[in-house]
């Protein structure tokens, strides 16, 4: 989803090292976005830190980026919740 709309992307898996870390890249028709997630014990659960960075993309992008900084921020913090949301359920 990419505000709120289907944004089509091709994902590959670029990293696995179960149960520590994930990485992957999403590839849409603009850019190529590296995610990488990390899992570590806390307090009787996982703390999970997620880092992004576009690897690939217009040279203005990180320009755009930092304009919508706020509606990024917020996709992702709503991206984490979720996954959190998900994660307790299973």
């Amino acid at each position: 989803m990419l505000n709120g709309k289907p944004n089509q992307s091709t994902v590959t898996i670029t990293a696995l090292e179960a149960p520590k870390r994930l990485a992957f890249d999403a590839e849409d028709s603009n850019s190529v976005f590296h995610h990488e997630f990390t899992f570590t014990p806390a307090g009787g659960g996982t703390r999970v830190e997620r880092h992004v960075t576009m690897t690939k993309g217009p040279f203005y992008f990180p320009l755009v980026l930092s304009i919508f900084k706020g509606t990024v921020q917020k996709n992702y913090n709503g991206a984490m919740s979720n996954l959190k949301t998900r994660m307790e359920r299973a």
